[in-house]
């Protein structure tokens, strides 16, 4: 077996190559639970450089204060764009336009609402 470490993101995959059916690559993740990239996925072959924290080498800023989303299990998610730090919950107060209406012809008219609304931001 022939393995060789890859970067995807936060998915580690090695290289396996296949003694069934000749001398086939494949890439295989690390932990099981995760699926194969498919042939559309992006993978790179080297480790990227860690944009959580800032570095001036490469002009990253880091994460540290960036919003998040708490619902979402993608890259915009807190877990990863927080880089497993944890986030901070602050609310604050905006005033938005609500209650819409058209009036013929031809504008719209709406209401100003006050609402709460809960940010989630990266420590």
């Amino acid at each position: 077996m022939y393995i060789v470490e890859v970067s995807m993101c936060t998915l580690t995959v090695k290289v396996e190559q296949k003694l069934v059916g000749g001398t086939r690559r494949e890439l295989v993740p690390r932990n099981a639970q995760f699926k194969p990239p498919s042939d559309t996925d992006l993978v790179y072959l080297r480790q990227s450089p860690n944009f959580c924290e800032p570095d001036r080498r490469t002009g990253s800023r880091g994460t540290h204060g960036r919003l998040c989303n708490r619902a979402s299990s993608g890259i915009d998610g807190c877990e990863l764009m927080c880089c497993g730090r944890g986030y901070n919950v602050r609310r604050r107060r905006v005033v938005e336009r609500c209650n819409c209406k058209f009036h013929w012809c031809c504008y719209v008219k709406c209401q100003r609402c006050r609402r709460i609304v809960e940010e989630y931001v990266c420590r």
